[in-house]
């Protein structure tokens, strides 16, 4: 319990806005595009979607310095603002949410129905160091919306592109390492289509899954695993 390593994450995304991006999902779904698509792309190839509509009203002047000063716009790498970001982008998110987790949810009921149809969005696994990014995954979607793809099976193939990345990352980390045991815990594995997905590919990979039982996989597992650390290098600083 003395240390960690962080061996992968996704890719750091700048929260425009600070607190106000948690509920506000345009606004990660702006930070996700530009940095996926690049400036101006709110005039760009998929300029006449609704979603760049609805970002071209928005003060893009703003925007763009918030990008460039991380002291205003914290960077974060949280899987519940990617959900913000793409239940935006396909239309499904209002433009504040009511309550914490509210996109994940809802993209997780949409998804259901379209699973055993969907495939997965492209992914591009990332170099060793390199953050996992979203280019790919952005474009299809738009694609997607552009061709009036139904927002359920949209939801799908953002699911199963979660599955097959953070399946495969953590298969190759514990190939790297000689390890055969991963723990799936963190508020995005209370998402029963995220974690049933990811279980079955590393059981089948021959890894052993440990998933929360007596404590929650969110901020009250978080927050045991916290305290524990704490006990931890309390103790080693007395011996």
């Amino acid at each position: 319990y003395l240390g960690f390593e962080r061996a992968a994450h996704f890719l750091p995304i700048p929260l425009l806005g600070g607190d106000k991006a948690s509920v506000e999902p345009w606004r990660n779904a702006y930070a996700h595009l530009r940095l996926a698509l690049g400036e101006g792309f709110v005039a760009g190839q998929f300029r006449d979607l609704p979603v760049m509509r609805r970002l071209s009203e928005k003060p893009i002047a703003v925007l763009e310095a918030l990008m460039a000063n991380p002291r205003l716009a914290p960077l974060s790498s949280s899987a519940g603002r990617l959900f913000d970001a793409f239940s935006c982008v396909i239309g499904a998110a209002s433009e504040q949410l009511s309550y914490e987790g509210q996109t994940g949810m809802e993209l997780e009921a949409m998804a259901g129905p379209y699973m055993h149809q969907a495939d997965a969005y492209p992914m591009i696994l990332p170099g060793q160091g390199q953050p996992i990014r979203w280019d790919a995954l952005w474009n299809a979607a738009l694609a997607d919306v552009h061709s009036g793809l139904p927002v359920g099976l949209m939801a799908a193939r953002f699911h199963k592109a979660l599955v097959e990345v953070l399946a495969k990352m953590a298969v190759r980390i514990c190939a790297d390492r000689r390890l055969n045991r991963v723990a799936l815990s963190g508020g995005v594995f209370q998402n029963r289509l995220l974690l049933e997905g990811v279980h079955a590919a590393l059981t089948a990979s021959g890894l052993e899954v440990l998933v929360q039982h007596r404590t929650p996989a969110n901020d009250g597992g978080i927050a045991l695993g916290q305290a524990a650390i704490a006990l931890a290098r309390l103790a080693a600083r007395q011996k």
